[in-house]
């Protein structure tokens, strides 16, 4: 009897297994948020300027195209 039952259910397994499925590819929902809204880390980097033979500096978001610092010389 035990050998009829795990016969019955090892075959059933095997059916649903080897059955084939559908898979279909589906367009990207209206509210889903693009590349472009997706907020990212601030791009800042060093900006630098020479005056006058002096090498300046200050920190830059290229973000927002805003400065963060001040022009400072360059040690």
């Amino acid at each position: 009897m035990k050998k009829a039952i795990l016969y019955f259910v090892t075959t059933l397994n095997l059916l649903f297994l080897a059955a084939p499925l559908s898979v279909a590819a589906m367009s990207p929902a209206p509210y889903a948020l693009e590349l472009s809204d997706v907020e990212r880390k601030p791009d800042i980097d060093w900006q630098y300027k020479v005056i006058d033979g002096v090498l300046y500096r200050r920190l830059y978001n290229y973000s927002t195209k805003t400065p963060l610092t001040d022009w400072e010389i360059v040690p």
